[in-house]
């Protein structure tokens, strides 16, 4: 909830305070989501490791190891995280987002039907949209 209305500080607070009652991989997935805004990278990447190493397969773990690995430029290997993601829990979506923007190229056109990328060198040069608008 504090997330959704970006207080992290808040969520944090909260977050800890559950971990003291209840100690969940789900706690442990949102803890990790609040050391990420935080842009604690390591701190968010080992919460979310140690969910998914306990056993427990959570989409919303993969998808905060895809966003930390493409923050350290490993695209590789955060479209691997987003892939694992997009399975266990297809209906999410900040996931399914994730997964159409980071799609394979094989599959992109089938799914956001985006277009295909033209050349920069052999991209024409627009004009101004005011001057194409305007009937002067």
């Amino acid at each position: 909830m504090y997330l959704k209305k970006k207080d992290v500080k808040q969520a944090e607070a909260t977050l800890t305070k559950g971990l003291q009652v209840a100690d969940s991989p789900t706690v442990r997935v949102a803890l990790g989501e609040v050391y990420f805004r935080q842009g604690k990278i390591p701190e968010a990447e080992q919460e979310w490791v140690n969910v998914l190493n306990s056993g427990k397969q959570d989409a919303r773990a993969y998808m905060g190891l895809a966003r930390v690995r493409w923050a350290i430029s490993m695209y590789k290997s955060g479209r691997s995280m987003i892939d694992r993601a997009h399975p266990w829990d297809s209906n999410d979506p900040e996931i399914r987002r994730l997964w159409i923007r980071k799609a394979r190229p094989d599959r992109a056109g089938k799914v956001s039907g985006r277009e295909p990328r033209a050349k920069p060198a052999t991209m024409r040069k627009r004009a101004p949209l005011c001057s194409i608008t305007s009937n002067t």
